[in-house]
């Protein structure tokens, strides 16, 4: 995992810029969600990889929250994806 972190994360004060970016928007802070696309369509290649490694991260801590391996945690979450998808009229 922190392979695929260091291969995909762009230079750390960029990335450390798009995290404060996602964090304003998970927090609601006014004008946040215009100031992410704004970065995205500047920089889209390292928003993606700042997303992607992000998402690495979070799926490696859900893991080992639940005792398993980064694989096997994408296994269980498609496994709830596809029951909503299913309950889902």
């Amino acid at each position: 995992m922190d392979r695929l972190v260091q291969d995909l994360a762009p230079d750390p004060v960029i990335f450390g810029h798009h995290f404060e970016l996602v964090r304003d928007y998970v927090a609601s802070k006014p004008g946040s969600h215009a100031a992410m696309m704004e970065a995205a369509r500047d920089t889209p290649e390292a928003m993606t990889n700042s997303v992607v490694a992000l998402g690495a991260v979070l799926l490696d801590i859900a893991a080992g929250a639940h005792g398993l391996t980064p694989s096997a945690m994408l296994d269980r979450l498609a496994d709830i994806v596809h029951q909503v998808t299913e309950s889902t009229p």
